[in-house]
């Protein structure tokens, strides 16, 4: 499974892929990204789909766009990037709730 700190280093660099204009606002191309990034569809099950499309869903119906490019911003910068707390509680949330415990 990629969650937590290994997302955190693969999620570098998905929002601005292939040298295109920043995006302003969450898109179905940052959910393409973001799921890429979170999950490797030939080893992760249905449940890691799951908890990466929550995660992401859950951002983009509480983080505002601005706050998750502050995250990409700083975990691109980090020498050893680690998931901040705002994010690790939605990553929590969906991993309890996709998991159904």
């Amino acid at each position: 499974m990629r969650i937590g700190a290994g997302l955190a280093m693969v999620w570098l660099g998905t929002l601005t892929s292939c040298g295109v204009d920043e995006p302003t606002e969450y898109s179905d191309e940052n959910r393409e990204a973001f799921m890429a990034a979170c999950t490797d569809t030939a080893t992760d099950g249905l449940y890691q789909q799951r908890v990466c499309q929550c995660a992401y869903d859950e951002a983009a119906a509480t983080l505002p766009f601005e706050r998750f490019r502050e995250i990409e911003a700083a975990l691109t910068d980090a020498e050893e990037p680690a998931l901040p707390e705002d994010f690790l509680d939605i990553l929590a949330s969906c991993i309890i709730e996709e998991g159904d415990l």
